[in-house]
């Protein structure tokens, strides 16, 4: 019997493959571009202020510690942490409008109510950016610290494009794992019932096998994101060269640009996430049905 549901179960399964998840999350991307962006432009904006608005308090906050003390160092590791807070939860808040607009949930489609749907589950989303940023900050920490103890016994130390390559490759490497969390902000958005715990549960285990497709996707746009903001500064560069750009304009042309980049970035990625829940769980579905009503 258990064969033959087996059987029943895996003649359902539709495959699901990394050009099938890129090919309709690209598709929805183009489709709705305009509306990814206009979501995205809120997030954008606020990040770019807060942006400023650290950098003004936090260097006031240093200058006011001696310098290389304890608490200069615990200060340091406070503010890191507290920074990367609030990024993460942005982009978590953020994550969750995109999810809505992708599972089609009521609420996620209009551009005036888009973030509808995120705030009905603030405390979960709010939630689980503290829980993955703080594991990814300290894991963060551990990893880079080792690397530097082991690279400081050798000569590589001194070469900055060995320590930006072996650092960046770390990094790429701890996103990956915690990619694999991905699956849990389109879960709380699709269903209001379900708890953080097993959602967490669920997006581990339906990403068995997806690491190296998170691994790619992530220096995909991590590229893409290079490439775009140097060809921008190239063109704003060109236009000062051609006069113009004048110093009073300069500063809203870079924030404008800024901002349209980020807000164009983030999004495949958040897509790409909904795209693959959505398939991943309707298979998990479907061999659900075959094992509890098998033919």
């Amino acid at each position: 019997m258990h064969d033959l549901e087996t059987g029943l179960s895996d003649r359902n399964l539709r495959p699901i493959t990394w050009g099938y998840v890129l090919a309709r999350s690209y598709r929805l991307y183009a489709q709705r571009f305009w509306t990814y962006f206009r979501i995205a432009l809120l997030p954008a904006v606020v990040v770019y202020g807060f942006h400023y608005l650290e950098k003004s308090v936090y260097s006031r906050l240093f200058h006011a510690m001696p310098r290389w003390s304890p608490k200069f160092a615990l200060l340091g590791a406070f503010l890191g942490w507290s920074e990367g807070v609030v990024y993460w939860t942005i982009s978590a808040f953020f994550f969750a409008a995109i999810a809505a607009n992708v599972l089609g949930t009521p609420g996620g489609s209009p551009i005036a109510d888009a973030y509808s749907p995120a705030r009905t589950r603030l405390l979960p989303v709010v939630a689980v950016a503290l829980l993955t940023w703080t594991m990814f900050w300290a894991c963060r920490a551990a990893v880079f610290f080792a690397a530097f103890e082991l690279l400081s016994r050798s000569s590589w130390i001194r070469n900055y494009w060995v320590l930006t390559l072996a650092f960046g490759v770390l990094l790429l490497a701890l996103a990956t794992l915690f990619s694999k969390f991905g699956l849990v902000i389109p879960e709380l958005i699709a269903d209001p019932a379900i708890s953080l715990r097993q959602t967490v549960r669920n997006s581990l285990k339906m990403t068995e096998h997806w690491e190296l497709f998170f691994m790619l996707f992530l220096l995909k746009s991590a590229l893409v994101g290079y490439g775009m903001f140097w060809l921008c500064n190239l063109a704003l560069d060109e236009l000062w060269q051609h006069g113009l750009l004048t110093p009073e304009v300069e500063p809203y042309v870079t924030w404008l640009v800024s901002i349209s980049i980020v807000a164009m970035l983030e999004s495949p990625l958040f897509i790409s996430f909904s795209v693959l829940y959505t398939e991943l769980k309707s298979n998990r579905d479907i061999s659900v049905a075959a094992h509890v009503f098998p033919a």
